[in-house]
Parts: C-alpha cells; sequence; structure tokens
C-alpha cells in the first residue's frame, strides 16, 4: 500500500541566500587590528561575525548592543568603562546559554574585552566594531 506522505509536494527550499561559512574566530592578529582602531580590520571582521549571526533577530543585537552604547557614552575614565565592559561578559555567555546561534559573538567579544588595555584608542576599536556589527547584522538579517 502506497504511503500518503510520498505525494506531498514540498515548497522549493529558500536558495536566494548562502548559508554562513563555518565559524572561524577572529585571529590574535585581527583582535589586535581591531583595538588599534583599523577601520579596514573593523569593518572585514564585523562583516564576517554579521554573516555569522544572521539569524538572531535584532532584538537579540539590541539587547547587547545597548549596554555597550551606554558604557561608550558615559564620562568614566577608560579604566571603569573597561571595568563594565569585563562585566558584559557573563551577559553574553548567558545570551549564548538562551540562544545557541550567539555564540559567536559571545566568542568574539570575549576575547576582545579580555585583550582590551585601558586606553581610549582600544576602547574606541572595540565600540566601533560593535557598531559595525550591528550595521552589518541587518544588511545579512533573514
Amino acid at each position: 500500500m502506497p504511503n500518503p506522505r510520498d505525494n506531498v509536494t514540498r515548497g522549493p527550499r529558500d536558495v536566494s541566500r548562502p548559508r554562513p561559512p563555518a565559524s572561524r574566530p577572529l585571529t590574535d592578529e585581527e583582535v589586535a587590528n581591531i583595538l588599534a582602531g583599523n577601520g579596514k580590520a573593523i569593518a572585514n571582521a564585523a562583516a564576517g561575525l554579521a554573516e555569522e549571526i544572521q539569524d538572531l533577530k535584532s532584538a537579540q543585537i539590541r539587547n547587547f548592543y545597548g549596554p555597550i552604547t551606554k558604557i561608550r557614552e558615559s564620562n568614566e575614565p577608560p579604566e571603569a568603562k573597561l571595568d563594565r565592559l569585563h562585566l558584559m561578559r557573563p551577559r553574553l555567555v548567558y545570551m549564548k546559554a538562551r540562544e545557541p546561534k550567539a555564540g559567536p559573538i559571545e566568542r568574539e567579544f570575549s576575547k576582545l574585552i579580555s585583550k582590551a588595555e585601558a586606553s581610549d584608542k582600544a576602547l574606541r576599536g572595540l565600540f566601533d566594531f560593535a557598531e559595525a556589527l550591528v550595521a552589518y547584522h541587518k544588511q545579512y538579517q533573514r
């Protein structure tokens, strides 16, 4: 007897967007360039990470980016900003635990925060990277 499920037609797969490449962590050189404020390195790394996280919702990205902008806009000295960024790491771990697709954000920002120095230039590079990630995410978002 034929199986009625054999005749089920399935819609075409969405092949308009290629799947993101396999996750590749930032190299130490890329991290150093980002923290040095190298615009080309920031843009390239943010575009690659945004493509990896294209399945995350905008609200999840805003929940990550909102506290970073508050730190950026505060009038605190660089040491205090870096200290507050270190407190972002547990939030990133929590975000990853709730949504495994956020793993690349946790991986890269934990690395950037741990290697950042308490200097305006390094913090500016990190903040610019976060801003570029949000912008590129909008481009790649499904």
